[in-house]
This record gives structure tokens, sequence and C-alpha cells, in this order.
């Protein structure tokens, strides 16, 4: 223990007795402080989430190519690829559509973006690793707008050479589900897109609720719709409701390096919430 401690701890003791405080407390405090910082910061460290990369994913992702990769696009670029492989090859037009994505998206350069090649390559010869780069996406707890964004391409790189098939369904619905949207989530977007839109929402007016059947099949469909259990009350749904509504507002739905088209899909999105909302708000009246 140096002077300079000791200098530092009376100073600090002698203030903190003017100010009418324990100056024992504050005086040894500032004694002992110094050796207390060092544990705290190791404790940290140790305990601290690891940064995601790559090699700590899988022992197959030790790859040499993605060492000093961004591992976010690293991990877009193979998911990308393996989604549009599941249906036996990857066209041009998949291709310019994920680069546009990802360079606006990330703000990087096509030279930059060719970096990423390698990534591409791997996750098209390594589909069986899909859940290690899902992985990758969940540490890093990606906002809701993000994600919905993620689905936005996904669901565009598969269905950009038409309907999409058996195979491709199943592997887009892991991936999809996996970044954490809902099946219902899933389906919807897909079944709007596949028909040239951005999701699959009908608003006639208020008949628009009759097609759907009884009463109770209404309110299970419209639960799904704001991601609430089928066993809950008003006030989850409105809580349900509420933030769905601040996740798609059209100032985060027209965010710079969104996919074409995304800013339409929240619209339609709010529009869904809000029917769904209007339902369940009378049907508990």
């Amino acid at each position: 223990m140096s002077y300079y401690q000791i200098i530092i701890a009376a100073i600090v003791a002698y203030v903190a007795y003017r100010k009418g405080r324990s100056w024992m407390m504050w005086g040894f405090g500032a004694l002992v402080l110094p050796y207390l910082v060092v544990p705290a910061f190791l404790v940290l460290v140790a305990f601290a989430p690891a940064r995601p990369s790559f090699g700590n994913a899988s022992s197959h992702m030790k790859y040499e190519a993605f060492g000093n990769l961004n591992p976010i696009i690293s991990s877009i670029m193979a998911l990308t690829a393996i989604i549009a492989k599941s249906d036996g090859r990857i066209s041009k037009e998949e291709v310019a559509l994920i680069k546009r994505y990802v360079s606006a998206q990330f703000g990087i350069s096509e030279s930059e973006l060719a970096k990423y090649s390698e990534a591409f390559e791997y996750g098209k010869n390594h589909p069986e690793l899909y859940g290690d780069f899902v992985a990758i996406l969940r540490q890093y707890s990606v906002h809701y707008q993000f994600r919905m964004a993620l689905a936005y391409l996904f669901i565009n790189v598969a269905v950009c050479d038409g309907p999409v098939k058996a195979d491709e369904d199943e592997v887009l619905r892991r991936i999809i589900v996996g970044i954490g949207l809902s099946g219902y989530e899933y389906e919807s977007l897909k079944s709007g897109m596949e028909n040239g839109g951005a999701g699959n929402y009908s608003h006639a007016g208020r008949n628009r609720y009759d097609a759907y059947g009884s009463s109770e099949d209404l309110k299970s469909k419209y639960k799904k719709v704001l991601g609430v259990s089928e066993n809950a009350d008003f006030n989850e749904i409105k809580k349900a409701y509420r933030r769905l509504v601040k996740e798609y507002h059209p100032d985060k739905a027209a965010a710079k390096g969104m996919p074409e088209g995304y800013e339409k899909l929240m619209h339609e999105k709010i529009v869904e919430v809000n029917e769904a909302y209007d339902y369940l708000k009378n049907a508990y009246a």
C-alpha cells in the first residue's frame, strides 16, 4: 500500500466527515477500492457472454475463410446459399438479390462483399450446418425488425424462381422459426409473396371476418396474429398489440438498408395487427 493511497483515503475521509457522512466507511472504501477493481474486472470478463464467432459455434465452423469476416454477414450469406440451393440450383437472379440486400443493409461495397463469397460457398456445400449459422444470428439478439427483414430476404430468395417447393419449404421454415419468428408469420409472409404481394392479408370491410369460420376459429387465428397463446386474457392481448404497433412503426419500416418492398410489408402487417386487435377487443367486450 503506497503513501499516495493513504493520502487519497485521508482526503476522502475528511470530505465525508465535513459532509456529515461516515468518515471511517468512506476512508476505508477509498483505501481498498484499488484492490477490488481488478478482481471485479476479471469476474465480469469471466461471466460476460462470448462474442459470437464461427470459432465457438461448432468444430465444422472453424473454417479459415471465415476468420476475419463479420459473423452476421457471413451467416446471412451461408443461409441464403442454403436456401437458394435447396431446390437443386442457384440462379443468377437469386445471387443478385442476395448481393443487393447485403450491400444495402450493411453499407459495404462490391469489393468488400466479394470477401464473403467463401462463406456463401461454404453454406452451399454444408446445408446440414444451417443451425450453426442461425445460432450466430440468435446470439446477437437482433431486434424484431431485423429478423423480419431477414425472413423477407430468405423468402424472396426462395420465390425468386417460382413458388416455394416442398424441399425449400422445410428448409425455409426451420431457418425462419430458428431466427425467432413464429410458424404463423412464416406462412403468412410466404403465402403473400408467392402471390406477388408483400403479405397474405385481406381487408374488405367488416365482413372480412366471415370468411374464416366460427368465432372460436377467429379468436384462435387473431391470437396467432398477435403472437399470444390460446389462453391469453385481454390484458395480454392488449400488451402484445401495443408492442407490435411499435415494432411495425412506419419509421422503422422505412429504415435505411431494408429490402425493396419491406415498407409495404410492414404496412400490411400493421393493418393485420389492427384487424386482429379490433376483432378480439369486440369479442372480449
